[in-house]
């Protein structure tokens, strides 16, 4: 297992070295953004997975995606040799009060399942979008959910947080900021709004680490 057992001596912490029976931490680490198969490193017995669903895509007037979800497992792999990897994909970005594209779920085998988050004004006109929902893992977190329209701050629609981050910025006045900068959001954050009834941003693809254990 990892290396994270900890005990606490009053206000310090001590790693608590004893109880780690697989000899230390990782020998190598897998990350994925895009669909594939992993196949097992030689000497690896367990993995630790993350998966993260993709992020719905943002529209215009504050009116923002949500994030996909997050699920973790342990898994013994002594006796597995290869597991397909299915890294969703962000939704796209559209024009004020349009329905933006959701985001794709991710999955490890049929370990860890991440539903992607919504896109804006998928749930209702002028809504915020949800986040995705888990659906398969020891660990399932929901995605951040996204904003809902504003008169009063036109481009101030942040798309809903992942487990990796927040998503891309807003500008009241520069065109197109969110969309421009999409790729400085987290893996799976949902996509933020545009300047009044500009185009919102793509939502974040998903993402897939796997951590290698003897």
């Amino acid at each position: 297992m990892p290396r994270d057992l900890r005990r606490t001596a009053g206000s310090g912490v001590d790693w608590d070295e004893g109880r780690d029976e697989a000899g230390g931490g990782p020998i190598s680490i897998n990350s994925y953004n895009n669909s594939t198969t992993w196949n097992k490193p030689s000497g690896v017995k367990r993995i630790w997975v993350k998966c993260t669903g993709g992020g719905g895509g943002g529209s215009g007037y504050g009116e923002s995606g949500g994030a996909g979800s997050h699920t973790e497992q342990i898994i013994d792999v002594a006796n597995i040799n290869s597991i397909n990897v299915n890294v969703g994909g962000g939704g796209n970005g559209v024009g004020y009060s349009s329905r933006a594209g959701n985001g794709g779920n991710s999955s490890f085998g049929n370990y860890c399942s991440s539903g992607g988050g919504q896109g804006a004004n998928r749930q209702r006109q002028h809504n915020g979008a949800l986040g995705g929902s888990p659906s398969q893992g020891a660990v399932q977190v929901y995605g951040g959910s996204g904003d809902g329209h504003k008169n009063s701050q036109p481009g101030m629609g942040f798309g809903g947080s992942s487990f990796w981050g927040g998503a891309s910025p807003t500008a009241h006045y520069q065109q197109q900021w969110a969309q421009n900068h999409r790729n400085h959001a987290a893996w799976g954050a949902g996509g933020s709004s545009g300047r009044n009834s500009e185009r919102g941003a793509n939502g974040r693809q998903g993402y897939i680490v796997v951590y290698n254990f003897n």
